[in-house]
């Protein structure tokens, strides 16, 4: 393959690095800065479609209705001699393929160092977990990834291709910036529902594997899968009945997770049949959440599987994914995060710990809109559907900035939308700039085009 290709205004891009391929072609890094290259070829032959007329579909999905604030990453030039477009994305993103894949990390902490060396699988497991991330980075990763998804969505747009190869974050751990790359299929459902249906293997969508075309539906099947296998570290339908299916099969022509997808087995925590349930390389239980684990049911249980309206939306996705992130606080011991109303205790080591509580209610007393959770000793970035509660737009919007010790509490960075007034001795001030408060107080926060008032309740527990 060549290392330089030109594009039709003469920029010439040289190639360095391989990010990903599949079986439409290959995602390059390029020398220069912020500029990716995506390459059509035939996996079968290696050889790169020089049929340039094919060119003018890349123009056409910079037509499409693609909000210029989405972390979509469109064609910005096409290629000269061969398929393939220019992108733009930032220097400093991974797959999330490698971003929270399993590899040779050797991490240990305190807890991790308690084991000795009886279990080293689970020490190296748990270790490789905690080094990418944990529960809460992949929980932060993929509502960013639900957010994009309901922008395309809600303009009849269906992505058709997901995988972890095609979704990427920041390299940095403190930031969870998120983009989208290798738009070739994405149309209106009115196109996708009705040409051949695309996948990547072990992401696909019963129906596709029947003949069907994407809909909104296969694109939610596969955001489901990504999602559980990358928060469990395991398929959703590989377990024992799958075995015993595979021993059936005297050759296998696709992976054995696309096998799964479209083979007659229980997903692997259907709460109905456990013939093919089994235990997930980090414990469901203790991971996942009611609200979580209803998307996962409805989505990969017989009736999700047969029936895709019954599958959650993205909203619904967003909303549960938020959900689970406000109310999941990292254990200063083991480093593992868990609900702290639902354990005194992290349910991991034992260990107690102490954390901010938040939540919200408008000043005539409404029940709480949003509660929202975080242990100490870290800058909190209070969100702004605290108060406005879960929105695809805002989900990078911040209310205000806490930073708690034991010490004190610091409150920050306020939002220019409102004003705000702390409770002194129940007397409410006007607060600026930053200011100290007290380990339990009260917020009043008010809109300033619209005049609506919310209290937020701040409580240091643990």
């Amino acid at each position: 393959m060549n290392q330089q290709y030109e594009d039709i205004y003469g920029n010439v891009f040289s190639l360095d690095k391989e990010l990903s391929s599949g079986g439409q072609g290959i995602v390059y890094k390029t020398k220069e800065p912020n500029v990716l290259l995506k390459i059509e070829w035939n996996p079968q032959t290696k050889r790169i479609n020089l049929d340039v007329v094919a060119n003018e579909k890349f123009d056409a999905i910079r037509l499409l209705p693609i909000p210029s604030n989405t972390n979509i990453t469109l064609p910005q030039s096409v290629l000269k001699d061969c398929v393939g477009y220019s992108m733009r994305m930032l220097d400093d993103m991974i797959s999330f393929e490698e971003a929270f894949r399993y590899g040779d990390i050797e991490y240990r902490n305190a807890w991790l160092e308690s084991f000795g060396d009886s279990n080293p699988e689970f020490v190296k497991g748990f270790g490789n977990y905690i080094s990418t991330g944990g529960k809460r980075r992949r929980i932060a990763a993929f509502l960013k990834v639900a957010g994009i998804l309901s922008t395309i969505h809600a303009r009849g747009l269906v992505y058709c291709d997901l995988s972890d190869k095609n979704m990427y974050i920041s390299s940095a751990q403190d930031r969870d910036v998120v983009w989208m790359i290798d738009v070739d299929n994405i149309n209106f459902i009115t196109v996708t529902s009705k040409r051949d249906g695309i996948f990547s293997p072990g992401y696909v969508a019963p129906e596709i594997l029947k003949g069907k075309g994407n809909t909104f539906y296969s694109d939610i099947f596969s955001f489901a899968i990504a999602l559980f296998w990358n928060l469990t570290g395991q398929h959703p339908y590989v377990g024992p009945q799958l075995e015993d299916k595979l021993e059936e099969e005297d050759f296998l022509s696709e992976t054995e997770e696309t096998f799964a997808c479209g083979c007659d087995v229980e997903w692997i925590r259907d709460d109905e049949d456990d013939s093919n349930y089994s235990e997930t390389p980090i414990p469901y239980d203790l991971l996942v959440g009611e609200k979580l684990n209803n998307c996962f049911k409805r989505t990969f249980s017989r009736a999700g599987r047969h029936k895709r309206l019954t599958r959650p939306t993205m909203i619904e996705w967003g909303e549960a994914l938020a959900y689970e992130l406000d109310n999941s606080i990292k254990c200063h011991k083991c480093e593992m995060e868990y609900n702290p109303t639902i354990s005194d205790t992290c349910p991991w080591c034992d260990e107690k710990n102490t954390y901010v509580s938040l939540s919200c209610k408008g000043v005539n007393g409404e029940n709480p809109v949003v509660t929202h959770m975080q242990e100490i000793g870290t800058v909190i970035k209070v969100p702004l559907r605290l108060i406005n509660g879960f929105s695809v737009s805002e989900l990078d919007d911040v209310l205000f900035e806490i930073e708690s010790s034991k010490k004190e509490v610091v409150i920050r960075s306020f939002n220019n939308h409102f004003d705000f007034e702390c409770s002194y001795d129940g007397i409410f001030q006007r607060i600026f700039g930053k200011c100290v408060i007290d380990r339990d107080t009260q917020i009043k926060v008010t809109d300033k085009s619209t005049g609506e008032k919310y209290l937020v309740d701040y409580v240091l527990k643990g």
